[in-house]
């Protein structure tokens, strides 16, 4: 039988078997949150809708919540808002918006909470590494050249991966979606996208290369899907048409285990 004694330093026992039980449950749940990018790029790219889905087929409706990534260290993305009202990138967690407002172009950080986005492809990276590059690279080499450094770094290119590019452009052409498909769209019509052509300006390009995704990560034709951020009084935001790089920008890839 139990004495009084054996019964409460039984009891004392328990509580601390539980507390330790509570506490071995909790740490590595807040070191997971605290470590939630690794040091390196896990090799995975999340997508809401796709480009044949909200392009060809007019299913726009908004599908994720863009005030979710605002803030959010090494998150990285591209896509277009709901209806194809606008642009929308996601530069290191600062989320840039650009709209047609009065047949001008509207950029600026993300203001309104409810905005949604109804195509967006996303990628959390923590660190990149940096590739110089040392010479001018055309429009239509751009591609070839990406993949090409990708596969010298080690990438899978079979898969998607994300990119950056930093640095002066020697032109670029860029368009926002005004309701519609910009290539579609009537360009004498309301819902017509506004389009910008710059030469020789700095800014950093948010891409995706992704090898046999036309119509779904990439438009047909194209193996890569690229926006550029252009900061000052006056940034500029869009998805990326046709650009000319130039020698002494800097190709960013995501660092791999």
């Amino acid at each position: 039988m139990l004495t009084k004694n054996h019964a409460l330093a039984f009891l004392m026992a328990l509580a601390v078997l539980s507390l330790g039980a509570c506490s071995a449950d909790r740490v590595p749940a807040e070191a997971a949150a605290k470590n939630e990018l690794g040091e390196f790029w896990d090799g995975e790219i999340q997508q809401w809708g796709a480009m044949r889905e909200v392009l060809a087929k007019g299913k726009t409706e908004g599908r994720v919540r863009l005030r979710d990534f605002a803030g959010s260290k090494g998150v990285y993305a591209i896509g277009a808002l709901a209806g194809l009202n606008g642009e929308v990138t996601i530069l290191d967690g600062e989320v840039w918006v650009s709209r047609v407002r009065e047949s001008r172009a509207d950029c600026r950080l993300l203001e309104a909470n409810d905005t949604q986005a109804t195509l967006l492809v996303m990628a959390r990276v923590s660190r990149w590494t940096e590739h110089p590059i040392t010479e001018d690279v055309s429009a239509e080499n751009m591609e070839a050249f990406i993949k090409g450094v990708a596969e010298e770094a080690g990438l899978d290119v079979s898969r998607p991966f994300p990119f950056l590019v930093e640095g002066p452009f020697a032109k670029l052409d860029a368009h926002i979606a005004n309701g519609m498909c910009p290539m579609r769209a009537d360009p004498n019509s309301d819902q017509a996208p506004i389009r910008f052509h710059l030469d020789a300006v700095r800014g950093t390009l948010v891409g995706l290369h992704a090898l046999g995704q036309e119509g779904v990560l990439t438009h047909h034709g194209s193996k890569t899907h690229v926006h550029v951020v252009i900061g000052g009084d006056q940034p500029q935001m869009g998805h990326v048409e046709s650009i000319e790089l130039m020698a002494g920008s800097v190709l960013k890839l995501p660092a791999q285990d």
